[in-house]
Formats: C-alpha cells, structure tokens, sequence
C-alpha cells in the first residue's frame, strides 16, 4: 500500500475511532460499570486523536520497510480498536480484573474476565511493538562514512 494511502487511512479510522468516543459518552450510565465506560469514551477520543496524529504528521518521518510499515499499520489499528473495544466490553460486562480501580467494585463470569484479559494483553503487545518500531523507524539517519 502507498504511503499516502496508509496515511489517508489512518487518519480516516482516527475520526471513525473519535466518533465511536463520542457515542459511547452517550451510552455511559446505561452500562453495567458507568466508570469503566468512561475510560472506553476516553480511550477513542484519545486513540483516535493519535491515528489522526500518526497518519496526519508522523508517518511520512518514517525509514521503514514496507513490510515493516505494514505491520505497524495493523498494530496500531488494533490496539487503538482493541483498547476501546475491550474496556467497553468490560464496562458492559462488569468485569474488573484487569482494571482494577475503573472496575472496582464489579464483577464479571470468569469467561468475560479472561475474555477482557487477553484481549487487553494483546492490545498491550500490539501498541509497545507499534511503537518500538515506530521509534526505530524515525531515528535520525545514519551519519556517512567518511572515506
């Protein structure tokens, strides 16, 4: 894919992102946790704000390859997807395990835990290899050897 077509949607999935935020602070006090559907409302406006962020401005800085870049790509669509859609899970659920001070208090079957769990532990993965080789992509250029 194109660089300027990875950054086109980027920046596209950024605003869809934003808006599901938008929407899910009007389903907020119909969840089972109310707080842990603020952290989701919180998670897609901020998630979506860095898809903007990194398809709008940083993705041009990037000396990657193209199957590297590839699969940064998909690991920041799905941990910024994942962190919204896995704490709105958790929020509908109740459950608490993984986020123990938004889920005080709550409860959920121990499937729906370890649902959210492994879900939340993927997106964990997925965002710190995104960045590590995102970090690495946008060192500065090696200096020429003299010679």
């Amino acid at each position: 894919m194109a660089a300027v077509e990875v950054k086109r949607r980027l920046v596209w999935h950024g605003l869809v992102l934003f808006f599901l935020g938008l929407l899910t602070g009007f389903v907020i006090p119909a969840l089972t946790n109310p707080r842990m559907g603020l952290s989701a409302h919180m998670e897609a406006l901020l998630n979506g704000m860095f898809l903007i962020l990194a398809g709008g401005i940083v993705w041009d800085h990037f000396k990657l390859s193209e199957r590297v870049a590839t699969a940064v790509y998909w690991m920041l669509l799905y941990a910024a997807y994942g962190s919204w859609a896995f704490c709105l899970l958790a929020a509908v659920f109740g459950a608490s395990e993984m986020l123990p001070i938004a889920g005080a208090g709550y409860s959920a079957d121990p499937w729906q835990e370890q649902l959210i769990k492994v879900g939340l532990g993927l997106v964990a993965i997925s965002i710190t290899l995104a960045c590590c080789l995102a970090l690495y992509g946008i060192r500065k250029k090696p200096r020429e050897s003299i010679g």
